[in-house]
Parts: structure tokens; sequence; C-alpha cells
């Protein structure tokens, strides 16, 4: 700390020599004291070189991402990155017309590709690690179905395959199909998806969603933001409801997420892997 006067009083008060603003440290001290705090604060704020072993060549390598941006690519890499000499790169490995910079990774955008100069070992784990997340993301085909309970339904290939829950939600145990539709999705593409069916009787129906994680080992695939609509006409007049909700599907399961009306319209999702 150190001791100031306030402007037009005789009083002194107590402050400390160093504030933070944001991400700006303000130094309050006489000349000297200022000089070795600017020079410390400037020794401390250098990135820690990596220093390759004596006779020790650096390897330089490229990677172009498929399934990724330049971006993500870079930092995946991102652990890895630090400042290393120039001088200790060997000129005949660099690419025609690119000049040295000090870190090991950078992004050459007109090319689409990272170019990595590091040591051996470092670069071999850098392209591992990229390899590793640079796959396509899985893809999925989901239909959804609006089905309704009908005692005089026919075809009672929807009572075989539909989840059993359904037979305690409604008083029918037959039931038959209203709309459906099906629409191919991408886990974690992070985009809503929207699906618009129709059926018979005026019958219209919206489903959107966004589809997110997708577990491998159990093939569950997460939905965010589910929105369904439906739409009928009754009597010349036009009715419309919709609910929201968030759900887990797993491969080839039927899963109702929620339902409609008195004579409940049930809206039932169908997750298939795509190939």
């Amino acid at each position: 700390k150190i001791t100031v006067r306030n402007t037009g009083s005789d009083k002194t008060s107590s402050i400390r020599n160093l504030q933070m603003f944001n991400d700006s440290i303000a130094i309050y001290d006489n000349a000297e004291m200022m000089t070795r705090i600017r020079m410390t604060i400037a020794r401390l704020d250098q990135q820690e070189e990596l220093k390759p072993a004596p006779n020790q060549e650096l390897t330089v390598a490229e990677y172009q991402p498929r399934f990724i941006s330049l971006d993500d690519a870079r930092s995946a890499l991102a652990p890895f990155s630090r400042y290393i000499p120039n001088a200790s790169f060997n000129r005949s490995q660099l690419p025609a017309n690119n000049s040295q910079v000090n870190r090991n990774v950078t992004t050459l955008a007109g090319r689409g590709v990272l170019l990595i100069r590091d040591r051996e070992e470092l670069v071999a784990e850098m392209l591992t690690v990229l390899k590793k997340v640079d796959q396509p993301k899985a893809q999925f085909l989901i239909s959804c179905v609006l089905i309704q309970g009908d005692k005089n339904a026919e075809d009672d290939r929807l009572s075989r395959i539909l989840p059993k829950e359904l037979s305690s939600m409604s008083p029918h145990k037959k039931f038959k199909m209203i709309s459906s539709g099906a629409i191919r999705v991408t886990a974690g593409s992070g985009r809503i998806v929207t699906l618009s069916m129709e059926g018979a009787d005026s019958v219209k129906s919206w489903l959107s969603f966004t589809p997110t994680s997708f577990d491998p080992q159990t093939g569950t695939l997460g939905l965010d933001r589910i929105k369904v609509e439906f739409e009928k006409v009754t009597l010349g007049k036009r009715a419309r409801q919709s609910f929201e909700t968030a759900a887990s599907i797993t491969k080839d399961d039927y899963v109702v997420i929620g339902a409609f009306g008195d004579n409940p319209v049930f809206a039932v999702l169908h997750l298939i892997p795509a190939k």
C-alpha cells in the first residue's frame, strides 16, 4: 500500500498501489517503483519457450480437416500450443511461400490446412488427436407419427410396434395413423430441424427440434426444444394445439413425447440409425 493526500485536504489515506480494472492493471507509485513493477510484469508476461533437445530437428506436418472446421481443429490442439524458436526450424521442410512464425500450430486458411511444427513425438501426438476428433457426426432418420385410438381400426400393426404405455393412456387398444413424416438429422449440429406433415381430414402438423449429444455406447440421441403443433378443421373451424418438451431417444425405439385432446392424438418418435 501507499499513502496519498486527498485533493483539497490535509487528510491522507492508504490505497493499494496495484488496482485491477477489467483486464488491465493500474499502477500508483513513484517513478522508480513503477519502472520496477512494469519490468517485473513484462518478465512474467512471457510464454515459456519449448527448446528442442540438442541436435534435434523439428518436424513439419500439414493436416487438412475433413469433417470439422479449421477453427475446431486448432481448438483441439490448444493443449499443445506453444512458442518455439524460429532458428530451430529446418527451412527445407517448410512449404513454399510460407514464412516462419513462432507458434507451433498455424492456420493456412487459403489452403484449408493446419501447419504443425514441433518435435517429432509431439507432432505425432497432435496428428493422433486430430484424427480422433475429425470424424463424421452420427446421422439418423427420425420419424414422427401422430396416432389416435380407434376401436374400429382393422390394421393392428401400430398396436404391435408402439410403446406399451399407450394402452394405459388411451381407452382403445387399437390405433389409426393421423399423419406421419420422417427427416434425416445430424447429432450435435446445433441447428433447429423442422418437419411439416399433412394427413387426412385436413389435418396438418409440424415437428421441430434441435438434435444435441449422442451416446454411441447406448445409441441414445438427445433432442432439445421439441415442439409439436397439431391443426384440425372441426365443424368448419380450424383448431390448433401445441406442446413443447425435450427427450432422449434410443435407436430403433418408439417414444411417446406428448398428446392432444379428449380422445388423445399421440405424438410418437422413432429413431433409426442412418447408414
